[in-house]
């Protein structure tokens, strides 16, 4: 009888954990169809997330690609783009005309070694940076360079004024006359006014070596501005400096510096 309830127990126990057995491979085999029906879903969420994105990143246009493509389909875009820093600069410049020009410091400031005169330097650094690349020199764009410079010269013209005359001696006369006459010969063209900048001549005496010989000097220098007719209605402002050789007789020589023409200027604001 013992036996029989041995053997009735481990048959219930083994047909028990056989169940068991079962169920856990039913499970493991549910798990696989399940990771095989969702493998297909994410491979083409993930397919369709790439395809996104590669659609977005080929959208996104190179911008040195499309300004060079822009430059390409429209030439005169890049040359305008190129010189409207030289534009500007020149527009900066006009807007100070033309308070800026009309004190009597002003020419005598554009002859200055190291001028101090704040537009003078802008002017100066304006013309150091107009510069035309190869092959530029007949568009429009560079056509529209040159009309604003020449604006801003015909601006200046009008806006300059002549410094006052301020020589004393009594051969005053004679001296404008000495300074008209060299300037009509030697720029061709018809005086229209004279001015000196000194009260007197700046006299200077001395000696120096000529090779072996020593030679003495004595000589008054006076700067002047003279007016002479130029083109489009416009005066020329040269300075002339002569020199006045006190060993020769007072003799007035135009010998060692050269006359430099400075600026243009309207002749009725030239004309006495």
């Amino acid at each position: 009888m013992n036996k029989i309830v041995v053997i009735s127990t481990f048959l219930s126990l083994a047909l028990g954990c056989a169940g068991t057995l079962k169920l856990d491979t039913n499970s493991l085999l549910s798990r696989k169809t399940e990771d095989a029906s969702a493998g297909p879903s994410e491979a083409a969420a993930g397919s369709s997330n790439g395809a996104g994105s590669g659609a977005s990143d080929t959208a996104t246009a190179d911008p040195p690609a499309a300004a060079e493509a822009e430059a390409e389909a429209d030439p005169g875009a890049e040359r305008r783009a190129h010189y409207q820093p030289q534009i500007d600069r020149v527009d900066a410049l006009l807007q100070q005309l033309p308070q800026c020009c009309q004190g009597e410091e002003f020419l005598l400031q554009r002859t200055a070694k190291y001028p101090s005169d704040p537009f003078i330097n802008e002017y100066k650094a304006a013309y150091s940076k107009k510069f035309v690349r190869g092959g530029d020199k007949e568009t429009p764009e560079w056509q529209a360079v040159e009309a604003k410079y020449k604006e801003l010269e015909d601006a200046l013209a009008a806006a300059v004024r002549l410094p006052k005359d301020v020589y004393k001696g009594k051969d005053a006369k004679k001296v404008r006359d000495t300074f008209s006459d060299y300037a009509a010969s030697f720029t061709k063209k018809r005086v229209v006014d004279v001015v000196l900048l000194k009260e007197d001549w700046d006299r200077k005496t001395g000696s120096n070596w000529k090779g072996d010989t020593m030679v003495k000097y004595d000589n008054g220098f006076l700067r002047g501005f003279v007016v002479v007719e130029g083109d489009a209605g416009k005066g020329e402002v040269w300075e002339f400096t002569p020199r006045k050789d006190f060993l020769d007789g007072g003799k007035v020589k135009f010998d060692i510096y050269v006359p430099t023409k400075i600026a243009d200027i309207a002749v009725p604001a030239a004309a006495k």
